[in-house]
């Protein structure tokens, strides 16, 4: 009982950081909704810089700075230098969690694991919409993820996207082809849709002989967000092995990339 306190206490003391001021704004008010210790890492967009060097440079330098008052790094930016923020991030012995989509490939994402391993620290990349009720506490489980039942994702938002060079599959895509591999691996995909500047939605349809099955999540994600926190957090205290890995994140990636061929 009083480690369990004692890690309640240590969870409310854990420091963040954050790279990425435009969803990355929207973590930051989250997080000191949650009374977390916040700070920007004073890091642009690497076209900000005159070449990638100078990119790479000050990234180093700012996290060297900054990690002594930083327990988590939260990395919210395009996808091309995550890979290179997360092993930053490891060398200055921090956790990390990183936006989705994870678009590298199986040798990147082993060495990331490697690394973690070795300093045993955590890395978790950010699927919120795992931790919806509904998928949780899921109920007539075999009657529904069935092979022979079909599965059909919709992903839509008003919003333009803040990345050129992610397409909606990518960014927001990746959400369906997540709660497909976690709670509905059995089926098999009928439709994938994901759209920006369409009105919002978010749904999953599964049809079998007897009957479909809908769920419709197109409410706001911010509870959704102070879950996944919340479980990381205590993942990382009890130093048990945090369930949303990067070899899932990864299988999520190598799907999504299948599917934008087949209905992209």
């Amino acid at each position: 009982m009083q480690q369990s306190i004692f890690n309640i206490k240590k969870m409310n003391k854990l420091n963040y950081g954050i790279i990425g001021k435009n969803w990355g704004s929207k973590i930051f008010r989250i997080l000191k909704k949650l009374n977390k210790n916040v700070i920007y890492l004073d890091i642009k967009s690497p076209k900000n810089y005159k070449n990638i060097y100078s990119y790479k440079i000050n990234v180093k330098r700012e996290i060297l700075e900054k990690s002594p008052n930083i327990d988590i790094l939260w990395i919210a930016t395009p996808t091309n230098f995550k890979y290179f923020l997360v092993e930053e991030a490891l060398n200055n012995n921090l956790n990390v969690i990183v936006e989705k989509p994870w678009l590298h490939d199986e040798k990147k994402t082993k060495k990331i694991i490697q690394i973690s391993k070795k300093k045993k620290l955590q890395v978790g990349v950010h699927f919120e919409f795992l931790y919806l009720k509904q998928f949780l506490n899921l109920k007539n489980k075999q009657l529904i993820n069935n092979k022979n039942n079909l599965f059909s994702g919709f992903f839509n938002v008003k919003k333009k996207s803040h990345f050129k060079k992610l397409s909606a599959f990518h960014e927001l895509g990746s959400h369906i082809v997540a709660i497909k591999l976690k709670y509905f691996n059995n089926t098999k995909f009928k439709t994938f849709k994901s759209n920006y500047n369409k009105k919002n939605l978010r749904k999953i349809i599964i049809d079998s002989k007897i009957k479909s099955f809908s769920y419709d999540f197109t409410n706001n994600s911010e509870k959704l967000i102070q879950k996944y926190i919340k479980d990381f957090e205590t993942k990382l205290l009890y130093k048990n092995n945090y369930k949303i890995d990067l070899k899932f994140a990864s299988n999520v990636y190598k799907c999504t990339k299948y599917l934008i061929k087949k209905y992209g």
